[in-house]
């Protein structure tokens, strides 16, 4: 394959991990995520293990040139910690990352500097607990396979285990937005890469849901503390139906799930002015 960009694509299940192998001398090689649902349709952790082996293979003893993370979701944040905790593959030490690209409202003090960012990132997590809250309450139906899927993906407090997993993955790490300057942030040759998004203000990216009880007529606290539960005498499953039908539960976590999605890294790659390879996710 002298002479052509190679791009391996992994077959993870449910998630993403690519390897772009750069045929420079030395070779160069840009790691893209290693995920996959954690819980669920389509959750497979078996699939780690055979797929950082052969990357591991493909680097022959060389350190990663650069990893990208491309945003905190589940199937793109999670195969990394669990190597590390499961199968005792450390990716520091084994794959030793140059350069490590993260999605800019990943770096661990953004939101104490993006006020209106931090309060949208809020109700969507107190939308997303009621949601789960919700489930978990004695005669609610269970959730749909999509409803599964979306509260395994955005589940926030293993996702942010994950990243701050990937924060340390190595000393040159980078937090990545449209407006970023990347000169000294790689040490790629022969290629030029752009970043097209996310925008600085992940703000923008979320949309007007709000909290179920506060979408159901009653934000107070104490609605919110009563966990949605059903008023005396009234059958918990009715109940539990009109809720999840007037708060349409599915589509706020559609929101969130977008919202994230929309944080993502996308950058162009050109090489040698060669057709440029595109990213997103």
């Amino acid at each position: 394959m002298a002479g052509r960009i190679r791009v391996r694509m992994y077959n993870v299940r449910l998630g993403d991990a690519i390897l772009v192998t750069i045929p420079s001398s030395p070779k160069q090689h840009i790691l893209i995520d290693v995920g996959n649902k954690s819980a669920g349709p389509g959750a497979d952790k078996s699939v780690f293990e055979p797929v950082l082996k052969n990357i591991i293979k493909v680097l022959d003893g060389a350190p990663l040139d650069l990893y990208i993370s491309t945003h905190e979701h589940m199937d793109h944040v999670q195969g990394f910690l669990y190597a590390s905790e499961q199968l005792g593959i450390d990716a520091k030490a084994v794959l030793k990352p140059k350069y490590v690209w993260m999605t800019g409202s990943a770096h661990p003090r953004y939101y104490d500097t993006h006020d209106e960012a931090d309060k949208k990132l809020a109700l969507a997590r107190m939308a997303y607990n009621q949601a789960v809250r919700f489930y978990a309450a004695p005669g609610a139906a269970p959730p749909s396979q999509f409803v599964r899927t979306l509260l395994d993906l955005n589940n926030y407090i293993e996702t942010d285990k994950c990243v701050g997993y990937l924060r340390k993955l190595s000393k040159k790490t980078y937090y990545i937005d449209r407006t970023t300057k990347l000169t000294g942030k790689h040490a790629l040759k022969s290629v030029r890469i752009s970043i097209w998004a996310p925008e600085e203000d992940t703000s923008v990216y979320y949309g007007t849901f709000q909290p179920l009880a506060v979408r159901a007529g009653d934000g107070s606290p104490a609605a919110i503390a009563a966990n949605l539960l059903p008023p005396q005498g009234v059958d918990a499953g009715a109940f539990y139906n009109l809720v999840q039908l007037r708060n349409n539960i599915g589509d706020t976590l559609l929101q969130i799930d977008k919202a994230a999605n929309n944080t993502s890294i996308v950058f162009c790659l050109e090489w040698n002015e060669e057709a440029p390879l595109l990213r997103r996710r």
